[in-house]
Protein backbone atom coordinates (compact mmCIF):
# COMPACT_ATOMS: atom_id res chain seq x y z
CA UNK A 1 0.00 0.00 0.00
CA UNK A 2 1.48 3.68 -0.90
CA UNK A 3 2.01 5.35 2.35
CA UNK A 4 1.93 9.49 2.97
CA UNK A 5 4.10 10.43 6.41
CA UNK A 6 2.54 13.45 8.36
CA UNK A 7 5.35 13.84 11.30
CA UNK A 8 5.57 17.89 12.16
CA UNK A 9 3.25 20.23 12.78
CA UNK A 10 0.71 20.84 9.95
CA UNK A 11 1.82 24.31 8.11
CA UNK A 12 5.50 23.96 8.65
CA UNK A 13 7.00 20.09 8.53
CA UNK A 14 3.64 18.76 7.32
CA UNK A 15 2.46 21.50 3.99
CA UNK A 16 -0.81 21.03 2.20
CA UNK A 17 1.27 21.58 -1.19
CA UNK A 18 3.85 19.03 -0.63
CA UNK A 19 0.76 16.43 -0.16
CA UNK A 20 -1.06 17.17 -3.21
CA UNK A 21 2.38 16.65 -4.83
CA UNK A 22 2.61 13.47 -3.50
CA UNK A 23 -0.70 11.94 -4.03
CA UNK A 24 -0.53 12.91 -7.90
CA UNK A 25 2.01 10.82 -8.24
CA UNK A 26 0.51 7.60 -6.31
CA UNK A 27 -2.40 5.39 -7.48
CA UNK A 28 -5.12 3.72 -5.62
CA UNK A 29 -5.26 2.57 -1.54
CA UNK A 30 -3.19 5.32 0.68
CA UNK A 31 -2.41 4.92 3.92
CA UNK A 32 -1.31 8.54 5.86
CA UNK A 33 0.66 7.98 8.97
CA UNK A 34 -0.02 11.00 11.19
CA UNK A 35 2.10 11.85 14.25
CA UNK A 36 1.37 15.95 14.65
CA UNK A 37 0.17 18.28 17.71
CA UNK A 38 -1.72 19.98 14.94
CA UNK A 39 -0.74 23.50 13.32
CA UNK A 40 -2.58 26.24 11.19
CA UNK A 41 -6.29 25.06 10.70
CA UNK A 42 -6.60 26.17 7.14
CA UNK A 43 -3.64 24.30 5.87
CA UNK A 44 -5.28 21.52 7.89
CA UNK A 45 -8.27 21.87 5.93
CA UNK A 46 -6.46 22.06 2.48
CA UNK A 47 -4.88 18.50 3.60
CA UNK A 48 -7.93 17.22 4.60
CA UNK A 49 -10.03 17.91 1.32
CA UNK A 50 -6.59 16.55 -0.95
CA UNK A 51 -7.06 13.14 0.79
CA UNK A 52 -10.98 13.22 0.23
CA UNK A 53 -10.20 13.64 -3.78
CA UNK A 54 -7.69 10.86 -3.80
CA UNK A 55 -9.20 8.14 -6.08
CA UNK A 56 -8.32 5.16 -3.68
CA UNK A 57 -8.93 4.42 0.21
CA UNK A 58 -7.30 6.72 2.18
CA UNK A 59 -6.42 5.27 5.65
CA UNK A 60 -5.47 7.55 8.64
CA UNK A 61 -3.35 5.91 11.09
CA UNK A 62 -2.16 7.88 14.59
CA UNK A 63 0.70 6.39 15.33
CA UNK A 64 1.46 8.63 18.20
CA UNK A 65 -1.11 12.13 18.40
CA UNK A 66 -3.73 13.61 16.10
CA UNK A 67 -4.34 16.61 18.01
CA UNK A 68 -6.08 20.22 17.24
CA UNK A 69 -5.94 20.42 12.90
CA UNK A 70 -4.08 17.12 12.54
CA UNK A 71 -7.08 15.55 14.10
CA UNK A 72 -9.02 17.08 11.28
CA UNK A 73 -6.61 15.36 8.70
CA UNK A 74 -7.42 12.04 10.20
CA UNK A 75 -10.85 12.22 10.87
CA UNK A 76 -12.43 14.72 8.12
CA UNK A 77 -9.87 13.28 5.41
CA UNK A 78 -9.61 9.72 5.91
CA UNK A 79 -12.57 6.80 5.32
CA UNK A 80 -11.00 4.76 7.77
CA UNK A 81 -9.33 5.55 10.60
CA UNK A 82 -7.22 3.90 12.74
CA UNK A 83 -5.50 4.16 16.25
CA UNK A 84 -1.92 2.48 17.21
CA UNK A 85 -1.29 1.24 21.36
CA UNK A 86 -0.67 4.04 23.30
CA UNK A 87 -2.08 6.49 19.90
CA UNK A 88 -3.67 9.93 21.43
CA UNK A 89 -6.14 12.30 19.57
CA UNK A 90 -7.42 16.12 21.04
CA UNK A 91 -10.08 18.11 19.76
CA UNK A 92 -10.18 21.96 21.09
CA UNK A 93 -11.50 25.49 20.25
CA UNK A 94 -9.47 27.36 17.24
CA UNK A 95 -7.08 30.10 18.66
CA UNK A 96 -5.19 32.70 17.03
CA UNK A 97 -2.72 35.84 18.05
CA UNK A 98 -4.80 38.66 17.00
CA UNK A 99 -3.58 41.97 17.19
CA UNK A 100 -6.14 44.85 16.73
CA UNK A 101 -9.08 47.53 17.50
CA UNK A 102 -12.20 46.41 19.51
CA UNK A 103 -14.29 45.39 16.39
CA UNK A 104 -11.58 44.24 14.43
CA UNK A 105 -11.10 41.65 17.18
CA UNK A 106 -15.10 41.02 17.44
CA UNK A 107 -15.13 40.40 13.87
CA UNK A 108 -11.80 37.59 14.97
CA UNK A 109 -13.89 35.80 17.40
CA UNK A 110 -17.02 35.53 15.29
CA UNK A 111 -14.42 33.75 12.38
CA UNK A 112 -13.54 31.47 15.12
CA UNK A 113 -16.74 31.14 16.38
CA UNK A 114 -17.85 30.13 12.35
CA UNK A 115 -14.78 28.10 12.17
CA UNK A 116 -15.44 25.66 14.80
CA UNK A 117 -19.15 25.29 14.43
CA UNK A 118 -17.74 24.33 10.59
CA UNK A 119 -14.89 21.89 12.85
CA UNK A 120 -17.70 20.93 15.26
CA UNK A 121 -19.66 19.58 12.12
CA UNK A 122 -16.92 17.37 10.99
CA UNK A 123 -16.04 15.46 13.79
CA UNK A 124 -20.14 14.60 14.19
CA UNK A 125 -20.19 13.63 11.03
CA UNK A 126 -17.60 11.00 11.56
CA UNK A 127 -19.10 9.97 15.29
CA UNK A 128 -22.97 10.03 14.43
CA UNK A 129 -24.12 12.72 17.10
CA UNK A 130 -24.29 16.15 17.03
CA UNK A 131 -22.49 19.59 16.28
CA UNK A 132 -23.00 20.68 19.42
CA UNK A 133 -22.12 17.79 21.54
CA UNK A 134 -18.35 18.21 19.73
CA UNK A 135 -18.09 22.01 20.46
CA UNK A 136 -18.76 21.68 24.18
CA UNK A 137 -15.91 18.79 23.82
CA UNK A 138 -13.79 21.12 21.88
CA UNK A 139 -14.09 23.83 24.73
CA UNK A 140 -13.37 21.41 27.07
CA UNK A 141 -10.08 20.87 25.25
CA UNK A 142 -11.24 17.03 25.15
CA UNK A 143 -7.95 14.33 24.98
CA UNK A 144 -9.26 10.54 23.82
CA UNK A 145 -6.88 7.16 24.04
CA UNK A 146 -6.99 5.18 21.28
CA UNK A 147 -9.97 3.03 23.06
CA UNK A 148 -11.71 6.37 23.68
CA UNK A 149 -11.64 7.66 20.31
CA UNK A 150 -13.27 4.34 18.84
CA UNK A 151 -15.69 4.42 21.89
CA UNK A 152 -16.74 8.27 20.95
CA UNK A 153 -17.10 6.95 17.20
CA UNK A 154 -14.50 9.08 15.70
CA UNK A 155 -12.09 6.41 15.02
CA UNK A 156 -12.32 2.96 13.74
CA UNK A 157 -10.30 0.35 15.25
CA UNK A 158 -7.60 0.39 17.55
CA UNK A 159 -4.25 -1.51 15.83
CA UNK A 160 -1.26 -2.88 17.53
CA UNK A 161 1.86 -1.66 15.31
CA UNK A 162 4.81 -3.92 16.66
CA UNK A 163 7.26 -3.43 13.95
CA UNK A 164 8.90 -0.46 15.86
CA UNK A 165 8.17 2.47 18.29
CA UNK A 166 6.10 5.54 17.50
CA UNK A 167 8.48 9.02 17.23
CA UNK A 168 7.43 11.18 20.29
CA UNK A 169 7.40 14.61 18.50
CA UNK A 170 7.33 17.51 20.84
CA UNK A 171 5.89 20.20 18.27
CA UNK A 172 5.84 23.86 19.36
CA UNK A 173 2.01 23.86 18.91
CA UNK A 174 2.00 21.25 21.88
CA UNK A 175 2.69 24.55 24.01
CA UNK A 176 -0.88 26.02 23.45
CA UNK A 177 -2.56 22.90 24.96
CA UNK A 178 -4.53 23.19 28.68
CA UNK A 179 -3.20 19.19 29.14
CA UNK A 180 0.20 17.53 28.05
CA UNK A 181 -1.88 14.74 27.50
CA UNK A 182 -4.72 12.35 27.77
CA UNK A 183 -2.87 10.81 31.20
CA UNK A 184 -3.47 14.41 32.83
CA UNK A 185 -6.34 15.20 30.97
CA UNK A 186 -10.63 14.63 31.97
CA UNK A 187 -12.67 11.23 30.47
CA UNK A 188 -14.19 12.58 27.45
CA UNK A 189 -17.43 14.19 28.45
CA UNK A 190 -19.53 12.25 25.43
CA UNK A 191 -18.22 8.89 27.55
CA UNK A 192 -19.14 10.05 30.65
CA UNK A 193 -22.73 10.94 29.81
CA UNK A 194 -22.89 7.65 27.52
CA UNK A 195 -22.10 5.36 30.70
CA UNK A 196 -24.20 7.06 32.84
CA UNK A 197 -26.94 6.41 30.63
CA UNK A 198 -26.37 2.62 30.90
CA UNK A 199 -25.87 2.99 34.80
CA UNK A 200 -29.24 4.71 34.93
CA UNK A 201 -31.20 2.37 32.62
CA UNK A 202 -29.86 -0.89 34.31
CA UNK A 203 -30.88 0.97 37.71
CA UNK A 204 -34.02 1.36 36.42
CA UNK A 205 -34.62 -2.39 35.70
CA UNK A 206 -33.28 -3.10 38.91
CA UNK A 207 -36.26 -1.46 40.58
CA UNK A 208 -33.11 1.01 42.34
CA UNK A 209 -33.93 4.54 42.38
CA UNK A 210 -32.29 6.90 39.67
CA UNK A 211 -31.53 9.96 41.59
CA UNK A 212 -27.58 10.36 42.89
CA UNK A 213 -27.44 6.12 41.45
CA UNK A 214 -23.29 5.58 40.87
CA UNK A 215 -21.77 2.35 39.35
CA UNK A 216 -20.85 0.40 42.70
CA UNK A 217 -25.08 0.66 43.80
CA UNK A 218 -25.70 -0.65 40.26
CA UNK A 219 -22.91 -3.54 40.42
CA UNK A 220 -23.72 -4.80 43.65
CA UNK A 221 -27.54 -4.50 42.88
CA UNK A 222 -26.12 -6.64 39.78
CA UNK A 223 -24.78 -9.48 41.84
CA UNK A 224 -27.44 -9.99 44.18
CA UNK A 225 -29.88 -10.32 41.25
CA UNK A 226 -27.47 -12.77 39.64
CA UNK A 227 -27.07 -14.86 42.99
CA UNK A 228 -30.69 -15.07 43.60
CA UNK A 229 -31.17 -16.89 40.38
CA UNK A 230 -28.02 -19.06 40.27
CA UNK A 231 -29.47 -20.10 44.19
CA UNK A 232 -33.15 -20.47 42.29
CA UNK A 233 -31.47 -22.66 38.97
CA UNK A 234 -29.28 -24.78 42.22
CA UNK A 235 -33.38 -26.51 43.61
CA UNK A 236 -33.31 -29.95 41.98
CA UNK A 237 -36.40 -30.80 40.89
CA UNK A 238 -38.76 -33.44 42.08
CA UNK A 239 -38.76 -36.58 40.09
CA UNK A 240 -42.10 -37.02 37.98
CA UNK A 241 -43.53 -40.21 40.39
CA UNK A 242 -42.66 -38.34 43.71
CA UNK A 243 -44.25 -35.40 42.47
CA UNK A 244 -47.55 -36.93 41.24
CA UNK A 245 -48.00 -38.52 44.71
CA UNK A 246 -48.06 -34.89 46.61
CA UNK A 247 -50.09 -33.56 44.17
CA UNK A 248 -52.73 -36.71 44.52
CA UNK A 249 -52.21 -35.92 48.39
CA UNK A 250 -52.90 -32.14 48.53
CA UNK A 251 -55.94 -33.33 46.57
CA UNK A 252 -57.25 -35.50 48.78
CA UNK A 253 -56.00 -33.20 51.50
CA UNK A 254 -58.23 -30.44 49.90
CA UNK A 255 -61.33 -32.78 49.59
CA UNK A 256 -61.53 -34.17 53.00
CA UNK A 257 -61.62 -30.02 54.13
CA UNK A 258 -64.61 -29.83 51.29
CA UNK A 259 -65.91 -32.41 53.14
CA UNK A 260 -65.66 -31.21 56.33
CA UNK A 261 -66.71 -28.31 55.49
CA UNK A 262 -70.21 -29.31 53.88
CA UNK A 263 -71.02 -32.40 56.00
CA UNK A 264 -72.00 -31.16 58.94
CA UNK A 265 -74.54 -32.17 61.51
CA UNK A 266 -77.95 -30.32 62.64
CA UNK A 267 -77.06 -30.15 66.01
CA UNK A 268 -73.39 -28.69 65.29
CA UNK A 269 -72.14 -25.74 64.05
CA UNK A 270 -69.47 -25.30 61.22
CA UNK A 271 -66.40 -24.72 62.95
CA UNK A 272 -65.59 -20.75 62.54
CA UNK A 273 -63.22 -19.74 60.09
CA UNK A 274 -60.02 -17.85 61.26
CA UNK A 275 -60.83 -14.25 60.02
CA UNK A 276 -58.13 -12.62 58.06
CA UNK A 277 -56.26 -9.89 59.82
CA UNK A 278 -57.71 -6.06 59.34
CA UNK A 279 -55.42 -3.77 57.27
CA UNK A 280 -53.22 -1.57 59.50
CA UNK A 281 -54.82 1.80 58.59
CA UNK A 282 -51.52 3.51 59.37
CA UNK A 283 -49.32 1.37 57.44
CA UNK A 284 -47.50 3.15 54.66
CA UNK A 285 -48.20 2.80 51.02
CA UNK A 286 -45.15 3.10 49.06
CA UNK A 287 -45.36 3.28 45.41
CA UNK A 288 -42.61 2.97 42.73
CA UNK A 289 -42.57 5.42 39.88
CA UNK A 290 -39.84 5.68 37.06
CA UNK A 291 -38.18 9.00 36.48
CA UNK A 292 -40.16 10.60 33.90
CA UNK A 293 -43.42 9.67 35.18
CA UNK A 294 -42.55 11.18 38.20
CA UNK A 295 -41.52 14.00 36.39
CA UNK A 296 -44.67 14.16 34.52
CA UNK A 297 -46.88 14.54 37.69
CA UNK A 298 -44.73 17.26 39.20
CA UNK A 299 -44.97 19.56 36.10
CA UNK A 300 -48.81 18.45 36.07
CA UNK A 301 -49.13 19.66 40.07
CA UNK A 302 -47.17 22.56 39.55
CA UNK A 303 -49.61 23.60 36.72
CA UNK A 304 -52.93 22.72 38.66
CA UNK A 305 -51.06 24.93 41.87
CA UNK A 306 -50.58 27.77 39.30
CA UNK A 307 -53.74 27.63 38.05
CA UNK A 308 -55.39 27.44 41.33
CA UNK A 309 -53.78 30.38 42.37
CA UNK A 310 -54.71 32.34 38.77
CA UNK A 311 -58.09 31.42 40.15
CA UNK A 312 -57.55 33.19 43.62
CA UNK A 313 -56.24 36.32 42.49
CA UNK A 314 -59.03 36.75 39.72
CA UNK A 315 -61.57 36.52 42.50
CA UNK A 316 -60.28 38.99 44.64
CA UNK A 317 -59.53 40.95 42.10
CA UNK A 318 -63.36 40.53 41.18
CA UNK A 319 -64.29 41.50 44.64
CA UNK A 320 -62.86 44.74 44.78
CA UNK A 321 -64.45 45.62 41.37
CA UNK A 322 -67.58 45.07 43.03
CA UNK A 323 -66.47 47.15 46.41
CA UNK A 324 -66.20 50.24 43.04
CA UNK A 325 -69.87 49.10 41.55
CA UNK A 326 -71.56 49.14 45.13
CA UNK A 327 -70.19 52.28 45.98
CA UNK A 328 -67.94 51.45 48.70
CA UNK A 329 -64.74 52.84 47.26
CA UNK A 330 -64.05 55.12 44.81
CA UNK A 331 -62.22 53.79 41.55
CA UNK A 332 -58.87 55.53 41.80
CA UNK A 333 -58.89 53.44 45.56
CA UNK A 334 -59.03 50.37 43.37
CA UNK A 335 -55.45 49.55 42.65
CA UNK A 336 -54.30 49.85 46.28
CA UNK A 337 -57.43 47.79 47.60
CA UNK A 338 -56.23 45.41 45.14
CA UNK A 339 -52.76 44.95 46.97
CA UNK A 340 -54.19 45.21 50.21
CA UNK A 341 -56.75 42.17 50.04
CA UNK A 342 -54.01 40.12 47.70
CA UNK A 343 -51.54 40.77 51.10
CA UNK A 344 -54.13 40.77 53.94
CA UNK A 345 -57.88 39.25 52.34
CA UNK A 346 -59.48 40.04 56.15
CA UNK A 347 -57.76 43.32 56.70
CA UNK A 348 -58.99 44.64 53.48
CA UNK A 349 -62.27 43.51 53.93
CA UNK A 350 -62.76 45.33 56.99
CA UNK A 351 -61.14 48.67 55.80
CA UNK A 352 -62.78 48.87 52.06
CA UNK A 353 -65.19 46.02 52.17
CA UNK A 354 -66.98 47.02 55.16
CA UNK A 355 -67.87 50.79 53.99
CA UNK A 356 -71.50 50.88 53.53
CA UNK A 357 -73.08 51.06 49.88
CA UNK A 358 -73.45 54.28 48.16
CA UNK A 359 -70.67 55.95 49.87
CA UNK A 360 -69.06 57.01 46.82
CA UNK A 361 -71.97 58.51 44.59
CA UNK A 362 -71.88 56.14 41.26
CA UNK A 363 -74.06 59.63 39.39
CA UNK A 364 -73.06 63.47 39.32
CA UNK A 365 -74.72 65.14 41.98
CA UNK A 366 -75.66 69.04 42.23
CA UNK A 367 -77.33 69.45 39.16
CA UNK A 368 -81.16 69.90 38.37
CA UNK A 369 -82.71 67.01 36.62
CA UNK A 370 -85.84 67.61 34.12
CA UNK A 371 -88.90 65.74 35.78
CA UNK A 372 -89.98 62.76 33.53
CA UNK A 373 -92.72 63.18 31.76
CA UNK A 374 -95.28 60.14 31.20
CA UNK A 375 -94.87 58.37 28.37
CA UNK A 376 -97.59 59.37 25.82
CA UNK A 377 -98.17 58.44 22.28
CA UNK A 378 -99.59 62.02 21.50
CA UNK A 379 -97.70 65.23 20.21
CA UNK A 380 -97.42 67.66 22.52
CA UNK A 381 -99.41 70.93 21.51
CA UNK A 382 -97.97 74.36 21.57
CA UNK A 383 -99.51 75.48 24.63
CA UNK A 384 -98.08 72.31 26.77
CA UNK A 385 -94.64 73.77 25.21
CA UNK A 386 -95.29 76.98 26.59
CA UNK A 387 -96.69 76.16 30.37
CA UNK A 388 -93.15 73.53 30.35
CA UNK A 389 -90.61 76.39 29.57
CA UNK A 390 -92.53 79.12 32.16
CA UNK A 391 -92.00 76.40 34.88
CA UNK A 392 -88.89 75.49 34.11
CA UNK A 393 -88.25 79.72 34.22
CA UNK A 394 -90.08 80.15 37.44
CA UNK A 395 -87.65 76.45 39.22
CA UNK A 396 -84.44 78.76 37.97
CA UNK A 397 -85.68 81.97 39.88
CA UNK A 398 -86.33 80.50 42.99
Amino acid sequence: MNELVLFGDVGYEVQASRVVAELAEVRGDVLVRINSYGGDIYEGLAIMNALRSHDGEVTARVEGVAASAASIVAIGGADRVEMTTGAELMVHLPWVDAPGNPDELRKTADDLDRTARSLATLYAEKAGSEPDVWLDMMRAETWFSAQEAVDAGVADAVVDARAGKSPVLAGASRKRFAFAGRSEAPTPKILEEEKMTFSNEVAKRLGLSVAGVDEATVLAALEETLAEQADTNDVEPEDEQGAGDVAEEQADADQADADVAVEVDGDEEPAEFAEEPAEDPNEAETVTLDLETYRELQAAAKAGWEAAEAEKQRHLEGEVDQWVKDGRISASLRGRAVKAIKADAAGARALYGSNPKGTIPRAEVGYGVDPVEPESDSIPSVEDLRKLAKSRRESGRK
